[in-house]
């Protein structure tokens, strides 16, 4: 297993703005979940990256996430005011119901990656282009990218699912 710590991934990800402009309250129930990456990935940590192995990684992700009730501790964590109309509740639930689609849409893509690379008409590395910086997808062009190394250059392509 390669040597990544949950604090390397912590202190990536604080370098991203989006990450680190969270309130005080919410990155203070996020951050042990962050920590416990290495864990939560460990089978996947070694797997050279293609966007079937980061998708693999992704739900991993997001099931570690529901299994140790992120969503209700983060939700918990909010300020009052970023509801809107909605009450906890109702966020969490929304939020729980997303992460369970993506799941099941990512679980549907990796069966096939060709087929759903072609009927978007993109080739596996355009899709990266998209997603990597330029120093994450140098290494993915010459193989040697792992995902291991992507959360230590790269965490949020892992973390964020909006992309």
């Amino acid at each position: 297993m390669p040597k990544i710590t949950g604090k390397q991934i912590l202190a990536a990800l604080m370098k991203d703005p989006e990450y680190s402009a969270q309130p005080a309250s919410v990155l203070a129930v996020t951050d042990p979940f962050m920590l416990g990456i290495p864990e939560a990935l460990k089978d996947h940590l070694d797997n050279v990256v293609t966007l079937a192995t980061l998708m693999d990684a992704k739900i991993a992700f997001l099931r570690y996430l529901v299994d140790n009730e992120y969503v209700k501790k983060v939700v918990a964590a909010m300020p009052k005011d970023s509801f809107g109309l909605m009450d906890a509740k109702e966020v969490a639930e929304m939020m729980l119901d997303a992460m369970g689609q993506v799941i099941e849409i990512f679980a549907e893509v990796v069966k096939d990656v060709p087929t759903f690379l072609e009927a978007l008409e993109i080739t596996e590395e355009q899709m990266m282009v998209q997603a990597l910086n330029p120093n994450t997808l140098k290494l993915y062009k010459t193989g040697t990218l792992t995902i291991a190394v992507v959360l230590k250059m790269q965490p949020m392509v892992i973390v964020k699912n909006s992309k």
